[in-house]
This record gives structure tokens, sequence and C-alpha cells, in this order.
């Protein structure tokens, strides 16, 4: 184990014992196709708290966990077929917000579904829904971008055959342009969410975990500005302060050296 493994477990288990009063009981089930032999687990704060192996498309887990806060579940396998052709072993997190009393099912058909962020959790709670609908989004964005990727390289395909070069050179320039926003796409249809509604949960927690901050200060800056006082006080709401203030502080040092 690392350094950094080890630190990060010792502070989420220093976090989750002043959290003792918020644990509540949380089981997710799962119907998944094709990842039977698949390994899962529960996680918060880097805790595993159950772990189980998908059997006839199946599976639970359960713990008590801290509640308004998100867990992980993490699906470990072997199998998948990359871009090369080579057999590799893979692992993906997927990310649930707990909350009590609320029920979960994650509902997936493939490797490619989870690797790709393609599943559902069907839940009542209503925060979880908020999650969904934003990962939905997110999902319905990228299958119309690989829509029109795929329109582009049928068209690229057809001027080549045919001898139209200049057909043929326009259409591999939309295939760039598509190809250059899809990494991009999840955090645009999250600020899009963000900047419409902040005052979720699922906003705080996009916003906290963020890679942008310190190239984009003034939107998060506005997006911790309209938060309720609610949500400023919870993890993600502090969490979010205190790399705006990091952001801030190197932005300053760094115009002082100049």
């Amino acid at each position: 184990m690392s350094k950094k493994s080890f630190l990060l477990i010792v502070l989420g288990m220093i976090f989750l014992s002043c959290q003792t009063d918020k644990r509540v009981p949380f089981t997710i089930v799962g119907d998944v196709k094709n990842l039977n032999g698949t390994e899962v687990s529960l996680q918060q704060f880097g805790i595993v708290y159950d772990v189980a192996t998908i059997e006839n498309d199946q599976f639970s887990l359960s713990g008590n966990l801290i509640s308004m806060e998100m867990c992980e579940v993490l699906f470990k396998g072997d199998g998948y077929r990359g871009k090369s052709g080579k057999i590799m072993r893979w692992a993906r997190d997927l990310p649930i917000f707990v909350e009590n009393g609320a029920s979960y099912k994650l509902i997936a058909n493939s490797e490619k579904d989870v690797l790709e962020s393609n599943y559902q959790v069907q839940s009542n709670g209503a925060h979880q829904k908020i999650w969904s609908a934003y990962l939905h989004q997110v999902q319905q964005e990228k299958r119309l971008l690989a829509a029109k990727l795929q329109d582009f390289e049928a068209k690229s395909t057809a001027a080549l055959k045919l001898n139209e070069n200049h057909l043929y050179s326009s259409y591999l320039d939309s295939i760039r342009v598509y190809e250059d926003q899809l990494p991009r796409l999840t955090y645009k249809v999250y600020r899009k969410l963000m900047n419409q509604n902040p005052n979720t949960y699922a906003s705080i927690y996009i916003a906290s975990t963020a890679p942008d901050i310190a190239y984009d200060l003034p939107f998060y800056e506005g997006i911790y500005n309209r938060l309720d006082q609610e949500f400023k006080d919870h993890h993600y709401g502090k969490t979010l302060q205190k790399k705006l203030a990091e952001a801030t502080k190197h932005k300053e040092n760094e115009l002082t050296k100049k």
C-alpha cells in the first residue's frame, strides 16, 4: 500500500469517527448482465464495508454508512477487450448518494455500460434521483455526439472511395472537432446543471471534486456564493470553499511573481 493510499484511509477513518451519529443502514442490489464472476465492493471514504461476487447476474451489498454523502460501488473484473484488442483487467467506481430509508437498485448490461457510465440506479431517494438525472443527461449528450461521429466517419469513408478529397478533408476536420469535445462533455453538462441549480447535493459534490477550479475561479466562486447555508455547511461545501481559497492564494502568488 502506498503512503498516499494509507494517508487517505487514515483521514477517512478520522472523518468517519466524527460522523457516527449520521450512520444509516444502506443496501444496494444489482441486476447486471454479462458480469458474472466480477467482484463488487461497497466503499465510503476509502473504507470497504462489504464485498461480493456477481452470480446469476445479481449482487447485494450492505453497510452502515454516513447519510447525505456519496459512497461508491467498485467493480473489478477480467476480460475487457480494449481498443488494442488485448484482454485487460478493469475497475470502475460508481458514486451513489446515501439517504436514510432509501432503496437502491443498480442496472447494467455489460462491462462497457459500467466503464462508460451507461448504467442506471433506481432509487426512491430524492437526492439520488437528482444525481441520476445528471448522469442521464451526460449519457444522452454522449449518445448524440457518438451518433454525429459515426455519421461523419461514414461520410468520410464514402468520400474517400469516390476520391472526393476536399469533402474527405472536411469530414476529417469535423471528426476531430467532435473527438476533441468528447473528453470534456461530462463537465460541460455538469457545469450547465450546476449553474441551473447549485443548491443540490449533486451540484456541490461535483463542484467540490471538479478538476478545473483553479482554471475557472469566477465560475466556481459564483456557484459557492449562490449556495444556501445548508449546503455551505456540508462537507462538500466546505471542501469547495477550501479549494477556492487555495486556488485564489495560488493565483495571487503567481501575480506577485510577475
